[in-house]
């Protein structure tokens, strides 16, 4: 079908629709496909092939469905008389009627307002001249495109993984309130440790890199403290790198100018305390709100309620709320699963970021509801 007859089909069942199934509709554009404003012929005109075929899909379902579904037992009772053969044949799809294939990822996209750091351009370096062994012996395959999780929050921003269980490395930035990402806390991710997915592992990349330098454990394991850690390392037996991942080491701290950390076990309570003592507001997944402003900080950090769980909380209820507790409180949505599982919830997040001047991070969130 050429694409006025589509943006025709489209507009026509669109304006068909009323009440609770064209509030559906309107949420599916906005998560699936990015679109706040009505929608009119001259706006589906400058979409992209591929997005106006998949609408164009749905909404043609929606005219069948219109058309036949409320009648399909009157239907089958008209034909029931006429013995029809019960053999169905299958033919090529014609040409035209393929879809349109999605655009490909944007390289670096996950960066959004930020520049790639210098840090992660050398390490592309470093990949290229290492091979497999970044992966196999530093365990780090840096990742050009966007990664992330149910879980992986907003703010962050993956570039790299260790290739296994979903783990992934992130850039906090706090909600666009870091300056340089070379800066930024690193958090790591790991989707299959439920309850205990995130967790703060360096203050910045360099550190980050040392600790690669010296106990990769610390980076594929929540322990919470350093005297769990310790616990942990003596547990485990104790085994020797192989050569090949003596020279990966030893070229990863030549290359950067940095040394292997001396006692991680105070590194990792070091960590967790001075973040903690930073932070405006606590959150369930322990990451934490930073301030939003200059204003002064009033007393100790608190742990904020828990969130709004109710899908029809008013949201002028919500926009009394400061700009750390909402922050806060979208946090603890997705620790406890609400988003994005929560079609309306999530849309209310979204937006709620939007109001804040946060479209980087509302773009992430609306990516994770798409994937769902």
């Amino acid at each position: 079908m050429d694409k006025q007859s589509a943006i025709a089909l489209i507009m026509k069942e669109i304006g068909l629709l009323t009440g609770k199934h064209r509030n559906q509709i309107e949420n599916m554009l906005e998560i699936q496909f990015d679109w706040q404003e009505e929608l009119t012929e001259a706006g589906l005109l400058g979409w992209e092939e591929s997005k106006l075929q998949t609408l164009y899909q749905v909404m043609k379902g929606v005219q069948m469905t219109r058309e036949y579904v409320p009648n399909i037992s009157q239907s089958y009772a008209n034909v029931n008389h006429l013995q029809l053969p019960s053999k169905v044949q299958f033919g090529r799809i014609r040409e035209s009627d393929k879809p349109v294939p999605a655009s490909p990822p944007k390289e670096h996209d996950q960066y959004g307002k930020y520049d790639v750091p210098q840090s992660v351009i050398r390490l592309y370096e470093l990949e290229h001249e290492l091979g497999s062994d970044m992966d196999f012996k530093l365990g780090l395959l840096m990742q050009k495109q966007d990664f992330r999780y149910h879980c992986t929050p907003p703010d962050f921003i993956p570039f790299a993984s260790p290739g296994m269980d979903g783990i992934h490395f992130c850039f906090v930035t706090d909600f666009g309130t870091v300056d340089d990402l070379e800066n930024a806390y690193i958090a790591a991710v790991s989707p299959m440790d439920f309850d205990n997915e995130i967790w703060i592992v360096a203050r910045n990349i360099m550190e980050f890199l040392r600790i690669v330098s010296t106990d990769r454990s610390v980076l594929y394991n929540n322990y919470g403290s350093g005297e769990a850690y310790l616990a942990d390392v003596k547990r485990r037996e104790r085994k020797e790198p192989d050569d090949a991942q003596r020279k990966a080491v030893s070229r990863l701290k030549q290359f950067f100018g940095i040394e292997a950390i001396d006692d991680l076990a105070s590194h990792i309570d070091e960590v967790k305390a001075e973040r903690a003592a930073r932070v405006r507001l606590h959150t369930l997944d322990s990451v934490g709100v930073m301030a939003m402003s200059d204003s002064p900080r009033e007393g100790e950090p608190r742990m904020v309620a828990e969130a709004p769980e109710c899908p029809e909380l008013p949201e002028h209820a919500f926009d009394e709320a400061d700009a750390e507790t909402k922050l806060a409180s979208i946090r603890n949505l997705q620790y406890k699963k609400i988003i994005p599982e929560d079609r309306k919830m999530l849309l209310f997040c979204m937006r709620t970021l939007a109001k804040l001047g946060l479209s980087d991070e509302r773009n992430r969130l609306r990516k994770l509801g798409v994937q769902e």
